[in-house]
C-alpha cells in the first residue's frame, strides 16, 4: 500500500501521527512523538525511497523497502510543504540539518501541487540548490516543471526559483531550457524576461514556438535583445516562420527587426534578403 507522493510503507502507530502532525500543523504533537523516537536534533535524515506511482501504478517496484517505521524525513517534509506549514517545516529541517532536499522530489511535488512562495524560500534557505533540481537528466527540471503549471497559480514560485539562481537552461535538451517551458507553459512576459535576463539561451526553437504560439511580446523581446546574435540563416527561417503565421502584429515585429539588422549591415551581401526585400508588404 502506498501514499500518492511514493510512501513506500504503511505507517502505524507513532509514524503515522507524525505524518497526522505534518499534515495538521500540530507542532506540539511533533515534538513530543519526536522525542518519544529519540529523534533530537542533529539526528540522521531518513531517505527511505522514494518512486514515482505515475511509473509504478500496481505498487513500489520490489527494491522499494522502508529504512524503518519512522517515516522518511522527505514524506515528513512533502506532508508539511503540501499543508503549507512553515513552522513544522522549519522544525523538521532544524532536526535534520543534514538532510538534502536534492533527494526529495516527493518534495518537489508537494510543492508545485500546493504552490507557495514562503514555503519554497524556507526549502532555499535550507539547501539553495534545491532551485536547480534536476527530475530527468537534463529533460526536466524544478523550474521546466514550475513552468508547465498554470501561471495564474505558479508565478509567485517561478519569481523565487529565479531569484534564487534555478538553472534557467537545464530541461528540455539542447535549445531548450526554461525559456522554452515557459513558452508552452503560456507563462507572462515577466517570467520569461526574468528567464532571458538569467542567461536562458535565446534559441530559434524558442523564438519559432514565441510565433507559432501568436506571442508577439516574446517575438519583440527575443528578436531585440541584446544576446540575440542569430546568423543570417536563421534570420530567413524566422522571417518565413512569420510570413506562415499570418499574424500582421508578429509580421511588423520581424520586419522592424530585419530592416534594422539591414540597415546595420548584418544582412549584407545576402543575396535572399535582397531578393525578398519588402516580402511583409504583401502580408499586411
Amino acid at each position: 500500500m502506498t501514499s500518492n507522493t511514493g510512501l513506500t510503507y504503511v505507517p502505524v502507530g507513532s509514524g503515522l501521527a507524525m505524518l497526522d502532525a505534518c499534515s495538521s500543523g500540530d507542532i506540539a504533537t511533533l515534538k513530543r512523538l519526536f522525542a518519544e523516537e529519540g529523534i533530537r536534533p542533529g539526528s540522521k535524515p531518513i531517505y527511505g525511497v522514494y518512486y514515482d506511482p505515475k511509473y509504478y501504478p500496481q505498487g513500489p517496484p520490489a527494491t522499494a523497502t522502508a529504512e524503518s517505521d519512522i517515516p522518511s524525513t522527505w514524506e515528513l517534509l512533502a506532508r508539511a510543504v503540501a499543508a503549507k506549514h512553515v513552522v513544522i517545516i522549519q522544525f523538521i529541517l532544524q532536526t535534520y540539518p543534514s538532510f538534502s532536499l536534492n533527494q526529495a522530489l516527493g518534495v518537489v511535488h508537494a510543492m508545485l501541487d500546493n504552490p507557495d512562495p514562503a514555503v519554497l524560500q524556507v526549502l532555499l534557505d535550507h539547501e539553495p540548490e534545491f532551485a536547480s533540481y534536476s527530475v530527468d537528466y537534463g529533460m526536466r527540471c524544478f523550474l521546466t516543471d514550475a513552468c508547465a503549471r498554470a501561471p495564474e497559480e505558479i508565478v509567485p514560485v517561478l519569481h523565487v526559483l529565479l531569484d534564487n539562481g534555478a538553472d534557467v537552461n537545464d530541461g528540455w535538451g539542447p535549445g531548450g531550457g526554461a525559456l522554452f517551458a515557459a513558452l508552452l507553459g503560456d507563462q507572462p512576459l515577466e517570467i520569461i524576461a526574468k528567464i532571458v535576463d538569467k542567461g536562458g539561451r535565446i534559441s530559434t526553437g524558442c523564438i519559432f514556438s514565441a510565433i507559432q504560439r501568436g506571442r508577439a511580446d516574446v517575438v519583440e523581446l527575443l528578436l531585440n535583445h541584446k544576446r540575440n546574435n542569430l546568423d543570417g540563416k536563421a534570420r530567413e527561417d524566422i522571417r518565413d516562420a512569420a510570413q506562415k503565421s499570418a499574424d500582421k502584429n508578429i509580421i511588423s515585429i520581424v520586419q522592424a527587426w530585419s530592416e534594422i539588422k539591414t540597415s546595420q549591415g548584418d544582412l549584407a551581401g545576402n543575396a535572399s534578403e535582397s531578393k525578398d526585400k519588402g516580402w511583409w508588404r504583401k502580408l499586411l
